[in-house]
């Protein structure tokens, strides 16, 4: 397996934003390591890259109809207060990609299905009227989504400046001048 990096310039087949390389650098920078051999790490990497492209709505346009990931945009607001180059990968997400990477080393799968919650049901109540519903995770755990991106906190919260208002792009976000 071979990453092949997006620049910003539109790479013809890209699938990572960070190289090995630079994903080892920024986990050490907090205390981090990335386990396995080579292929592992980039399996990690590829499986972030795709998880950023295909399960966040951004801000923005792609620059090239069918380019392989989600960068590089043509950006429609600003990000704390300028607007992102629309020719460059800009470092919130490779940051993002290193924290999703390590998650998915470690277990996190944000392509599961939406019955795999990691934990079983241990109890679940219905009640009809007035309506309630209560429903117990073995654990104490509670109703995780593996899908919802907002659960890989570190990741989301480096991307949540470039998403489009309402994460589905139906809202607008206000803002007073």
């Amino acid at each position: 397996m071979t990453l092949i990096i997006e620049d910003g310039s539109v790479i013809p087949g890209a699938n990572s934003f960070i190289t090995v390389a630079e994903w080892e650098a920024y986990l050490t920078l907090y205390g981090k390591t990335a386990t396995g051999d080579t292929t592992a790490k980039e399996t990690a990497l590829i499986k972030a890259q795709r998880a950023i492209s295909t399960r966040y709505t951004f801000n923005g346009t792609p620059v090239e109809q069918g380019q392989p990931t989600c960068l590089p945009r043509t950006w429609t607001k600003t990000v704390r207060g300028f607007v992102p180059a629309s020719d460059a990968v800009p470092q919130d997400f490779k940051d993002a990609q290193a924290e999703l990477a390590y998650d998915i080393q470690n277990g996190a799968d944000p392509f599961a299905t939406r019955t795999s919650r990691g934990e079983n049901v241990t109890s679940e109540t219905s009640k009809a009227g007035p309506v309630e519903t209560s429903i117990t995770y073995g654990g104490g755990g509670s109703n995780y989504d593996s899908l919802d991106m907002s659960n890989y906190t570190a990741s989301h919260a480096l991307l949540r400046p470039y998403l489009a208002a309402g994460s589905g792009g139906a809202q607008i976000r206000l803002e007073r001048a």
